[in-house]
């Protein structure tokens, strides 16, 4: 069965994943009103290069490994090098990771190579961030999220970063994704993570959509998580982003080689 991978998407219409192949109505009228600017870079088949491996790892730590150490090879390379590559195609795989590869975003920041350990969903094993932080450690830019199942490495949320979506880690380990578009074209998605689950789901969004009649201006909408569309007051909408804040004393790792060979010991279970 083929899982519908989440991807946080920008553009005029804000947020392929609001009304995108995820159970949303792509023919309903009154969704955004123009589709054709937006953003989608979500990744095809033909996109990712063939030269993942098919292996059961041993431990989310040998998984989690594999992937930092391909993130910390490119970190070095474009801090050696710059950009690099010519093209997407020339984006590297990630090793062992199905239909992934390193988040093209990771490439257009600065700032130290880092990564987060946190377990979203209770189950003692943690999921991982891969970031960009700040010089001092105590914030940074999430880029891609993976978590560890039945004996492999699984992308959960990607597309991420300052252009394409914006993710903090809020209470209750929720996960808020800000994308934005234009002046009047932005807005959140709110997901979790079930049990030992493989795939985000969508808590509730809240998206200012520009108007119809006149671009400088949003209408504002509440979407529950099966995608029932309700019209809100600006008021609303900033109430219901004033509900998600950032957890405080998030520990950003630096991404060298000597951390990762040690991931076991900064996991604090």
């Amino acid at each position: 069965m083929t899982r519908c991978k989440i991807k946080a998407v920008i553009g005029a219409g804000i947020a392929l994943i609001l009304f995108g192949g995820c159970g949303y109505d792509q023919t309903s009228n009154d969704q955004v009103a123009s589709t054709e600017n937006v953003s989608n870079i979500d990744k095809s088949e033909d996109d990712i290069k063939e030269d993942n491996v098919d292996i059961t790892e041993a431990s989310w730590k040998d998984g989690y490994t594999i992937v930092l150490n391909a993130y910390r090879e490119e970190a070095e390379k474009i801090s050696k090098d710059g950009l690099y590559w010519d093209s997407f195609d020339e984006i590297p795989a990630i090793p062992n990771v199905e239909d992934t590869i390193i988040e093209m975003e990771f490439y257009n920041q600065f700032g130290p190579f880092a990564f987060m350990l946190k377990d979203l969903d209770g189950n003692e094993i943690p999921e991982l961030f891969i970031c960009r932080a700040t010089e001092e450690f105590d914030s940074g830019v999430i880029y891609q999220i993976f978590t560890w199942h039945d004996g492999k490495t699984i992308e959960l949320l990607g597309n991420l970063g300052y252009r394409n979506g914006i993710c903090t880690i809020c209470q209750d380990n929720l996960l808020k994704v800000e994308s934005s578009g234009t002046a009047t074209d932005y807005g959140n998605t709110i997901y979790y993570l079930p049990a030992n689950s493989t795939e985000l789901k969508v808590v509730e969004q809240f998206f200012a959509i520009q108007n119809k009649e006149d671009s400088t201006k949003s209408d504002f909408f509440w979407f529950s998580s099966d995608g029932e569309k309700t019209p809100i007051t600006e008021d609303k909408y900033l109430d219901y982003e004033q509900n998600y804040v950032e957890q405080a004393d998030l520990r950003y790792i630096e991404g060298t080689q000597d951390n990762i060979a040690h991931i076991s010991d900064l996991w604090d279970e």
